[in-house]
């Protein structure tokens, strides 16, 4: 068993989406610096970190501006290839491409699949079936694309769109939906008529709200709005039947609707840096539930029912106010990670030796003064982190 006893610090933010940061998570996301050179990169007032995603984001950028470079530099090539493609696409497909490729400024290439984070456009037969263009300081939808009725992906991050392009709607084969990282306020109802929807990026924006239609895309596996302004979410998101992972993180959220313990097939939630004081007891019914976060919140207590999530894995709750623990967290046979750190707990309940499958525990920050007995029985531990002086 490690004990990591860590000096100090003082905290640390995500230089982009301002969430804390643990010092543990920044040394094992950094194998090839000793823990010794982190703490003094840690305490340099000057040197900033990002959080994983951000950090994974910022490389994305670096990376689709080569792209970028090399496409300008293989434009002949990729010129020929264009043009070749569009004598065998639809008129109307042909028109949304060179309106694209007008506001970039140079030739889309085709590619065989498209990610959210690539540039270039796919095609099947006759028709455009996907579309992505990110990092292209685009600020303008043509009222037209929706004429490209065989888009199955369209991917729009890192931009600068603020208004969502409402003409959208009428794309009712789209499948993959990406306007992350741009500048959207406002989500129209007519969102819910994307029927065939299953991933939907709407974070990094300025949403204060989201519409109650969102119940309509009753195909979503995928959702997510982190780093926005919402501060409330509409019942209605208890009606996403297929949702597997949603993300809400980095918001003003002041409460989670009970319907979210509808979410059946939901397997990840992270809910982390809001300002939630409560966890719904309804979350006894995500059978499916492996990776559940909220850390960074204000939540004082944990329900009981949590210890019907038997298929949990990964439980985040640090830098809450908790000042105790449930008795039913030893059901959680599952647990392999749980994150208590920074909370006001001056004991742990005795059942916590139940969890036979914890490898990482963090419980550091707290008020304990003494371990339970049946701690003994962790017999899987292999890190441990108890102290912050």
């Amino acid at each position: 068993m490690e004990l990591n006893q860590q000096d100090k610090y003082k905290k640390k933010f995500c230089w982009a989406c301002k969430s804390e940061l643990v010092f543990s998570e920044i040394c094992e996301s950094n194998l090839d610096f000793t823990e010794e050179a982190l703490k003094v990169l840690w305490q340099n007032p000057f040197i900033e970190f990002y959080c994983c995603k951000c950090f994974n984001d910022e490389k994305r950028i670096i990376e689709i501006k080569k792209q970028q470079e090399k496409i300008k530099s293989k434009l002949e090539n990729i010129k020929k290839d264009v043009e070749k493609a569009k004598k065998h696409l639809d008129p109307k497909d042909t028109r949304v491409l060179e309106f694209f490729e007008n506001e970039v400024g140079f030739f889309i290439p085709i590619l065989p699949s498209i990610t959210p984070y690539s540039i270039g456009f796919t095609m099947e037969k006759n028709y455009l079936t996907g579309l992505s263009l990110y990092y292209c300081d685009l600020n303008n939808i043509p009222e037209f694309i929706s004429e490209a009725q065989q888009l199955q992906k369209l991917h729009l991050n890192c931009n600068r769109l603020n208004i969502f392009p409402e003409m959208i709607k009428k794309i009712i084969h789209l499948e993959e939906l990406s306007i992350n990282r741009n500048e959207l306020n406002y989500i129209p109802e007519s969102i819910g008529n994307l029927r065939n929807l299953k991933f939907l990026n709407l974070g990094r924006n300025r949403l204060e709200s989201i519409p109650d239609s969102i119940s309509m895309l009753q195909s979503l596996n995928m959702f997510v709005l982190n780093i926005n302004n919402l501060r409330t979410i509409p019942n209605s998101i208890g009606n996403l039947y297929e949702l597997i992972e949603l993300d809400i993180s980095n918001n003003q959220l002041l409460k989670i609707p009970d319907t979210m313990g509808n979410l059946l097939k939901v397997q990840k939630i992270f809910l982390g840096n809001n300002n939630l004081e409560k966890i719904p007891s309804s979350v006894k019914n995500l059978n499916e539930l492996k990776y559940l976060d909220f850390s960074n919140n204000n939540i004082k207590e944990i329900p009981e029912e949590i210890g019907y999530i038997k298929t949990l894995r990964h439980l985040d709750l640090r830098n809450n106010s908790l000042f105790i623990l449930p008795d039913s967290i030893g059901n959680l046979k599952n647990l392999q990670y749980l994150d208590l750190s920074n909370n006001k707990l001056s004991y742990l309940p005795n059942s916590i030796g139940k969890l036979r499958s914890l490898n990482k525990l963090y419980i550091e920050g707290n008020e304990l003064i003494n371990l339970p007995k049946s701690f003994k029985n962790l017999k899987n531990l292999k890190h441990i982190s108890l102290f912050k002086d």
